[in-house]
């Protein structure tokens, strides 16, 4: 597991901005409603799984009033699993 902030409102109100949150590292399966956080050039972002791909390789994701986007799920350090909310 590895500890993070959530820098903005992003997946509230799960997670709100100043949250810390858990994640689980050795996840390897997704589900849509899950949290994830993942690598973004050189950020860690939390989003939300709205969707996964046939093969399980890419993982569709959302943060609140913003678009989805693709993610692979190489670039995913791990789902949250505990919030301090």
């Amino acid at each position: 597991a590895e500890a993070f902030v959530a820098a903005t409102n992003g997946v509230s109100p799960e997670i709100p901005k100043g949250a810390r949150v858990l994640a689980y590292k050795l996840d390897s399966a997704y589900s849509p409603g899950d949290i994830v956080v993942f690598r973004e050039s050189e950020r860690f972002v939390l989003s939300r799984v709205t969707g996964v791909n046939d093969a399980g390789d890419r993982l569709t994701v959302r943060k609140n009033d913003q678009p989805e986007s693709l993610v692979s799920v190489d670039d995913v350090v791990g789902r949250v699993v505990l919030s301090t909310r």
